[in-house]
């Protein structure tokens, strides 16, 4: 199991999608949330995303996989930037 940790911004196209949709995206790269926060503006130290996230990843593949797709996803139509870290 990875534990993938992300900060991202989302963009309009991700907005526009049900939360049906944005489930779908996950399941399909084979994420389970462990938790989404929101990075509040006019906290000390924010860093420029508006949210946070830790997903369970079954295994570095999984993480490759969303990272591709993610990369895509920014190449064409985008719906989130983000930076991510991951836990092993």
């Amino acid at each position: 199991m990875h534990l993938y940790v992300e900060l991202w911004n989302a963009r309009p196209a991700w907005l526009t999608l049900s939360a049906e949709e944005r489930h779908q995206y996950f399941e399909t790269v084979g994420a389970e949330r462990g938790g989404v926060a929101l990075n509040e503006d006019g906290t000390p130290h924010r860093a420029g995303y508006r949210y946070r996230a830790a997903w369970k990843m079954p295994g570095p593949e999984r993480v490759e996989m969303l990272e591709r797709s993610a990369a895509r996803r920014r190449a064409g139509t985008t719906t989130s930037s983000r930076s991510t870290h991951v836990v092993r």
